[in-house]
């Protein structure tokens, strides 16, 4: 059985060379191939496809993977983690129309084949760091290997687990402590200070994974870290630096620790994606959590680490300025979304809160590279998911240090 969707096209001309080629809608009905029956939440077929916004990669030719999240309410269901496959490719010759064609769901076990499911209370207090002892699973980035591996952030722990194509945990990867919370619970509060004093903050955690040469991934962070200032006295952000973890997909700790910093452009965004256009240049989703005419900045920025500082040996990272011998990414601006020229926020279909996944597609005839970009519409009832296809000229990719660092 496949499931397929019309698209709706849209071409609009944006600043330089990048287009809007289409958006994909997926009808929030939708279901999927996992074959579930049974409701959670009281009234979500465990079946839904949704959430699958949260990442995409793009495995070969006309094929990819697509991550859902921790499923409805927010990690308060026991929603069986899995990933989709689908075919997103022209319907027709000139790209002017493209289809999304659903072809497979696979569920994730862990070692011992237990299912892993969204629920944030699934876990053991007294449990193993690495989350061997847990079910929980919240996953927001995803990244296939050569050799077909599919690696998975985890927002809960914060994690990097590699699984086997039918969804079957293979290893997990050496997370440094300093990312652990001092404190573990199922509710956000029971993980923030005092409680915890350092770790990855409650749902600030892995949203992002990119390849960063041959055996090494990034794990990006939502946010920074409770030990880099993020939070005040009153525990609201402040903190802007967020740090990017190189992560060995041995399994084993780096032979030389490395984290870069991502400087956001204010303390109440965050981080959705990591994208490698090459070693040292990356695409990434920085973003507020508002939507419709309520949000601010939605945006796809380029930054460039090629002189960025390794700050593995730095304890903590202050929350507004950098001292002069740390040199974060540069960033800037690829695609604003909230462009009007892109029509993205209208009143017929408006500017979803989660924009969170990224991935290049084939290059077009013409050399320009394809930019797929996904929404995580949460499961609710009434919202689809969306998927905009950008054409992007090469140029625009192009290192920093080459380009005006202003857009």
């Amino acid at each position: 059985m496949r499931l397929a969707f019309a698209v709706c096209l849209v071409a609009a001309a944006a600043r330089a060379d990048i287009i809007l080629l289409t958006t994909i809608t997926i009808p929030p009905e939708a279901t999927d191939l996992s074959g579930l029956t049974d409701m959670i939440a009281t009234d979500t077929p465990h079946n839904r496809l949704g959430g699958f916004g949260s990442a995409i990669d793009h495995i070969g030719g006309d094929q990819y993977i697509l991550l859902p999240d921790r499923g409805p309410r927010d990690g308060g269901t026991a929603y069986r983690c899995r990933f989709q496959l689908a075919t997103i490719k022209p319907a027709s010759p000139g790209n002017k129309d493209w289809a999304f064609t659903l072809t497979k769901t696979v569920m994730l076990t862990d070692e011992q084949g237990r299912p892993f499911v969204g629920a944030s209370g699934s876990y053991r207090p007294s449990g193993n760091a690495d989350g061997r002892d847990d079910t929980r699973l919240d996953p927001e980035g995803v990244r296939v290997g050569p050799d077909g591996t599919i690696y998975v952030s985890d927002e809960y722990g914060p994690h990097v687990l590699a699984f086997s194509q039918d969804g079957k945990l293979l290893r997990r990867l050496a997370v440094p402590a300093a990312y652990n919370p001092t404190a573990r619970g199922g509710l956000e509060e029971d993980e923030m200070p005092p409680l915890s004093t350092k770790g990855r903050q409650p749902n600030r955690g892995f949203e992002g994974l990119a390849f960063a040469g041959e055996g090494t991934l990034l794990a990006f962070l939502q946010g920074p870290l409770i030990q880099d200032h993020a939070l005040d006295d009153a525990n609201e952000r402040v903190g802007r630096f967020i740090r990017v973890l190189h992560v060995a997909t041995t399994g084993k700790p780096m032979t030389t620790p490395t984290e870069w910093v991502y400087p956001l452009k204010s303390a109440q965004f965050g981080t959705n994606e990591l994208l490698a256009v090459s070693d040292r240049v990356f695409l990434a989703i920085e973003r507020d959590s508002k939507e419709a005419d309520k949000t601010k900045s939605k945006r796809i920025t380029k930054v460039d680490f090629t002189n960025a500082t390794n700050v593995a040996d730095k304890p903590e990272l202050p929350p507004l300025a950098l001292p002069a011998d740390i040199k974060p990414g540069t960033v800037t601006t690829l695609i604003d979304l909230l462009d009007p020229r892109f029509g993205l926020n209208s009143a017929s279909v408006p500017m979803p809160a989660k924009v969170e996944g990224l991935a290049f597609g084939p290059d077009l005839p013409d050399g320009r590279r394809t930019l797929l970009v996904t929404t995580d519409n949460d499961f609710k009832p009434l919202e689809p998911t969306l998927i905009w296809i950008f054409a992007v000229d090469s140029a625009d990719l192009a290192p920093s240090s080459v380009l005006p660092t202003t857009r």
